[in-house]
């Protein structure tokens, strides 16, 4: 015997709570500061390798370039791993569930890091107040513009990473019963 539910029950409207899954987000930033960690003294060793080679300008831009490609890259797979392990989500939850694991990253290598970044800030800061000639002050200003864009590009490779990880979206759908009539 099968029983359609005509009318919407009562556990169908009732809050279950939050349903941000913790646990899913940090798996996905957990990914996300590995593959960051993995990938990250690739650009180091490639641009040792070139350095004798390269113009020291052009080393800089592709260090930099480098740097934004490694964090979006593992940005997007940490949050297409936050919005897999979740259950039930749709597209804008998963989207946000992708910006909550840029959060907590930030947050995670701030943690990890936190006098280094203090020092790297310090030292964009000194380059910029120090700095002689123009070129220098140009130097520094377009690096924290790179800082600026690469955490921008990075927060939408995981919003997008939480994107496509998302499963399919399940509605409630009344059915009316069968017309018996006849």
């Amino acid at each position: 015997m099968t029983t359609v539910v005509t009318s919407p029950r009562v556990e169908d409207m009732v809050s279950v709570g939050s349903r941000v899954s913790w646990s899913a987000i940090f798996a996905g930033s957990v990914l996300a500061v590995g593959i960051c960690i993995l990938l990250g003294p690739v650009g180091g060793a490639m641009g040792l390798s070139l350095s004798d080679r390269v113009n020291e300008d052009n080393l800089r831009l592709a260090a930099i370039g480098w740097s934004i490609l490694v964090v979006c890259v593992a940005l997007f797979a940490g949050g297409v791993v936050a919005s897999v392990f979740t259950v039930g989500e749709n597209k804008t939850e998963a989207v946000l569930y992708g910006i909550l694991t840029w959060g907590l990253t930030i947050l995670i290598v701030i943690a990890l890091g936190g006098f280094g970044v203090r020092i790297g800030f310090a030292t964009v800061v000194r380059i910029h107040e120090f700095s002689q000639t123009p070129s220098e002050i140009e130097l520094a200003t377009r690096i924290s513009w790179y800082a600026f864009a690469g955490a921008w590009a990075s927060m939408f490779a995981a919003a997008l990473g939480g994107y496509v990880g998302a499963g399919p979206t399940f509605r409630i759908v009344v059915v009316p019963p069968p017309n018996r009539l006849g």
